[in-house]
């Protein structure tokens, strides 16, 4: 892609973009054209279309939030798919404020 294809073309983020949901949802912007970064824990080494690639991102971490962000050119969708849940810790505190913050703030 040029650089000034990156300018007229649409870009997405989808955070939980490197599994399930996420990745399904990352996967069809860019079949519908969108440029995607697919941002999340574990990302795949290779994409499926020219259109979307992954971008490692602990969004519990406010400075990589940012520099994903900053990654995208134009931001045109946010699909926001990260999330996570716990078994037999979710009733303590630590676990449940780590769950909330993915699930709620990340």
């Amino acid at each position: 892609m040029t650089t000034s294809n990156l300018a007229s073309s649409k870009w997405a983020i989808v955070t939980g973009g490197t599994g399930g949901i996420g990745r399904a949802i990352a996967e069809k912007l860019a079949e519908a054209g969108y440029h995607v970064i697919a941002a999340g824990l574990n990302p795949p080494s290779e994409s499926s279309s020219p259109n979307l690639s992954f971008q490692e991102v602990d969004l519990t971490q406010p400075a990589e939030v940012e520099q994903l962000v900053a990654s995208a050119p134009t931001l045109e969708a946010l699909v926001n798919a990260a999330g996570v849940f716990s078994r037999q810790r979710e009733f303590e505190l630590k676990e449940f404020n780590r769950v909330v913050e993915i699930n709620l703030t990340a």
